[in-house]
Order: structure tokens, then sequence, then C-alpha cells
């Protein structure tokens, strides 16, 4: 028990604290709005993808909770109670129904689907959604928010309480459920309004996240399941919130609120480079959604498609789509 603790603490205090190997960039977001970003600047083709959802489902047709794996989608539904299976052709798979709403989830390592709901971790087998194992929750009195599992032996959440942030850990091993006030420095605790939002993002075999008011980027990991700050952005004093964050090679991808208007932040801290853009030139939006293996994911209803292609046609159809991007890689051109 003492060991646990003791390396569950000592990841919290390597986030707090840090390490002198994360990266800095300043991002001035007037300056870069002022530069027009043509859709070719950001992805070398898109495709769309129909789903086929089962007839009696609701799905939601605003912000749609999405997760991606290798060849299978996984959509929430509207009543939080189930979470849809589709395969890359679109056909559903299968349904993953839960007993209490569904708070979030998360794959790892495109095997396994992790499941949060207020008094349980349960999770599935990636491809047919079969359960592998249950965990209940106990001893709790934070609010959870997001969740993802670290390696095979952790799984980790961040949560809110009393006006702030608490990190949580569940170890398999033992069952056992432990949280801390996650440290902002020394003499400080994130507070509360920073995790309202957020999820863990993925780049590769690594859980990233990001803090919605700072747009601050911690690194988890695997194997190891320690956090760092991988990255401390500066956008000045203009209040801004984040909404999503992905990470993809040396790029970071933030979608940001501002004065009544969403945006997208595109930056590359190895060089200092970054683009910022409400609409393209072509006068489309490019929807930040969930990146995975170098492409960008987003399910939209099909009669918004003209939103985000320029040569969609007006009349986009019914039901969903995920809208597949084929994000670029090599040098960023942007302001500085």
């Amino acid at each position: 028990m003492k060991k646990i603790c003791f390396l569950l603490l000592a990841g919290l205090l390597a986030v707090s604290c840090g390490q002198d190997d994360f990266n800095r960039i300043n991002v001035n977001v007037d300056k870069a709005l002022k530069r027009p970003v043509k859709c070719a600047e950001l992805y070398a083709k898109a495709d769309v993808i129909p789903l086929r959802v089962p007839d009696g489902i609701r799905v939601g047709q605003g912000e749609t909770r999405l997760e991606v794996a290798a060849d299978r989608f996984f959509l929430l539904n509207q009543e939080k109670d189930a979470i849809l299976v589709f395969d890359g052709t679109g056909a559903c798979v299968t349904a993953i129904r839960s007993a209490e709403p569904v708070i979030d989830f998360s794959p790892y390592e495109d095997r396994t689907l992790t499941v949060l709901t207020a008094h349980a971790i349960t999770e599935y087998a990636i491809g047919d959604g079969v359960v592998l194992g249950n965990y209940p929750i106990q001893d709790n009195d934070v609010d959870l928010r997001c969740i993802a599992r670290i390696n095979d032996e952790s799984i980790y959440m961040l949560g809110d309480k009393d006006g702030e942030t608490y990190s949580c850990s569940y170890l398999t091993s033992t069952q056992r459920f432990y949280s801390y006030a996650l440290p902002a420095d020394l003499h400080s605790v994130v507070p509360a309004q920073e995790v309202q939002g957020i999820r863990f993002f993925h780049d590769g075999d690594n859980r990233h996240l990001f803090l919605s008011r700072s747009g601050k980027i911690y690194k988890y990991d695997a194997p190891s399941g320690f956090g760092h700050p991988a990255l401390i952005p500066d956008f000045g004093k203009t209040e801004i919130r984040f909404t999503n964050v992905q990470k993809t090679g040396d790029r970071y991808y933030y979608a940001f609120e501002r004065n009544g208007e969403s945006g997208v932040v595109v930056c590359d801290p190895g060089n200092g480079k970054y683009k910022a853009f409400r609409e393209t030139q072509e006068g489309t939006v490019f929807p930040l959604g969930v990146i995975h293996a170098g492409s960008n994911y987003y399910c939209c209803p099909a009669a918004r498609l003209p939103e985000f292609l320029p040569d969609a046609p007006a009349d986009g159809g019914a039901g969903l789509v995920i809208i597949h991007y084929s994000l670029l890689a090599g040098d960023l051109r942007a302001a500085r």
C-alpha cells in the first residue's frame, strides 16, 4: 500500500513540478488570424464515411462524443447509456449498453475500450464489445470528468471537488481508487474550471491531458504512468477557452472559443511556428475531432457537410457521417 501511494504521489509531483525538457511556445492569436489559411495547408484529402445507425437509437445532432481506434469508431448515444461501435466502413458492429450514464470513454492500445460511470470502470474488447473487466469505484466524493488507461496497471481520471481539480487513479491489481488535489505548483491547486469539458487525448502509446483555461498540456508516459508538463503555451492576455486538443507528430491542434467565436490553432513548439483560423480561405470550417494515426475524424449530421468541405453538395443528405481528414506532415508555415 505504501509503495502504491508513493508511486502515485511521485507521479503527481512530476506533473506539478515538471521537468526541464517540456516545450514552451508564444502564440499571438490576433496576428495569426489575419493570415488566410487554405484547406491544402491543413489536409491532403477528406473522405466521408456514412454511419449506419440502427433504428430506434438516438444520437445527438450537435457535438457528438466520438473515439477512434483501429478500424473502429465509438459514438455515445443521446441518452448516454449506450456506446455504438462502428467499423471503418460505417457499419454498426454492436452497442455497448450501460446501466448508468456514461461519463467518458477512451481506447487503449487499439484493443480495449475503458468506460467510466459514476460508480464503476468497465472495460470492453475493441473489436466486438465483449466485457473484459469491471472495477467498482468505492469511497469517492470527487465528481469525475474524464478517463484513460495509462498502462496495464493504471487507469487515470480527472475530476473536481470543492472548487479544486483532483487527479484520480485506479490500480487494477489491487482494485483500489485513489484521489489527490492536483497541484498547479508548490503553493496552489489547479482550479476546477480548468477541467470542465476536457478529455484525455492520445498520441501513439502516450496519453495527454489539457487544461481548458491555460492550454497547458500534461503527458503521461507509458509504461511508467508518470505525468509531467509537455507543453506550456502563452496565448497572451486575451481570455480564451480551449474545448479540444489533439496531437500528431510534432503538431498540437487547439480548438478554442474567444469572444463568442471559435477557431483552431495549429502549433509546432519545436520551431515556434503556428497558425490560427476561424474559417479556411475556401470559406469552410476545419472541425477538430479525434486525431488517430495521422488523421482527424469528426462526426456530424450529413446535412452540415457544406460547412466543413468546400466540394460538398449543398444538400448533404440525411443521417450521420464521419469526415476523415488525412492531415499534412512536415514543416508548418505560419506567422511567428
